[in-house]
């Protein structure tokens, strides 16, 4: 039988995604593992993880050795262990004899870069640049009035900050713990606190891209790429995301609420809808290829699109382990596809891969 691991930092087995997949494995011939990559043992490469039992309906403890598939799920912190589990997650992508449904994409910084080189997906970018002189940061937020600063390899919304010139001061806005925080700064002061804030990380910046709706409160599309079983990437969810008034952040984990792709569009007819939605298919037909010319393969992306007011489209980030909170879109029909697509998927892979042993314990 085809062994398939989902790989988390934590493994959960309340995860109603991984518990999905789980569920349906048995009709795929998949066995479904779930383990985290400090829990293969260094000499006998056994893992003390968890396996799917379809007979109880639920997760139980295990031993068993690295499956041959891997789906990644891993996010890492700052932390020891984050940079611990990533190295091992990179050894088990070198080996020959395992195979990742998706290789994960780089920094938000790389990407970019190698992205500008594409025509087809170069006007869909807005400017961004990596802060490395702070006199020239200082110089670039007093020239454009509005920008967004965040770090290269951030997720969540975690540590982004909005910088804005007021006159002789500046505004720096984030979110801490749900509430939005305001600080008033002078020039001096501003160059003080990213000093200090790049020393412990590096950031971009990008102007502030206008995605306010009428009642101040920011958007933005969210769609769901994945690939199916004939290797064709196909949108399997889509909907917008709207953060409370006048906050910064549009991440559900924020508190950020998940609207119905048709239904916002319905209420926001001062939009040219046909102009966008003919600007998201070329997006859609373009941008994965080229991610994975330039990168590694993938399996899915989340891609994040701003909408400006002129109907202007906009990338704002692509994400390879995309979150499954938008799926509360979804019909209860629609989210158990979904939960077969990783499994079929593997089975693609299979096909084209040399066979591979594997235990049955």
């Amino acid at each position: 039988m085809t062994r398939l691991g989902i790989m988390m930092l934590e493994p959960d087995m309340t995860h109603p995604f991984y518990t999905g997949m789980a569920k349906t494995s048995e009709t795929h011939d998949v066995e479904v593992l779930l383990f985290s990559p400090l829990q293969i043992h260094p000499h006998t490469e056994w893992i003390q993880g968890y396996r799917y039992c379809t007979d109880t309906g639920s997760w139980k403890e295990d031993i068993f050795t690295i499956p041959e598939y891997i789906y990644d799920r891993t996010f890492y912190q700052d932390d020891f262990t984050s940079k611990q589990a990533k190295a091992i997650a990179q050894w088990l992508k070198n080996r020959d004899d395992l195979c990742f449904l998706g290789y994960g994409l780089p920094n938000k910084w790389t990407i970019y870069r190698q992205l500008m080189k594409h025509d087809k997906v170069a006007p869909y970018l807005p400017e961004t640049t990596l802060i490395e002189s702070i006199p020239e940061t200082v110089s670039r937020i007093k020239r454009e009035k509005n920008v967004i600063i965040k770090p290269f390899d951030g997720a969540h919304g975690i540590a982004v900050y909005e910088i804005q010139a007021q006159n002789e001061n500046m505004m720096v806005r984030t979110t801490k713990k749900l509430e939005m925080v305001e600080k008033k700064m002078d020039e001096e002061t501003l160059g003080r606190w990213l000093e200090s804030l790049t020393r412990k990380k590096s950031f971009i910046l990008q102007n502030k891209l206008e995605n306010r709706d009428e009642q101040n409160r920011p958007f933005d599309l969210r769609m769901l790429l994945q690939k199916n079983a004939k290797d064709k990437w196909v949108v399997t969810c889509k909907g917008f995301r709207v953060g409370n008034q006048d906050s910064l952040l549009t991440n559900l984990s924020a508190g950020a609420a998940a609207i119905p792709y048709e239904e916002w569009k319905k209420n926001q007819k001062h939009y040219n809808w046909k102009y966008i939605e003919s600007e998201l298919r070329d997006i859609v037909r373009t941008l994965p290829e080229i991610l994975e010319e330039e990168f590694a393969p993938l399996f899915e992306i989340g891609l994040d699109i701003i909408i400006g007011r002129d109907s202007s489209v906009w990338i704002l980030d692509m994400n390879s382990k995309p979150g499954h909170k938008m799926l509360q879109l979804l019909t209860l029909e629609e989210i158990e596809r979904l939960h077969s697509l990783p499994l079929r998927y593997c089975k693609a892979l299979q096909r084209k891969m040399p066979a591979t042993g594997g235990d049955s314990t």
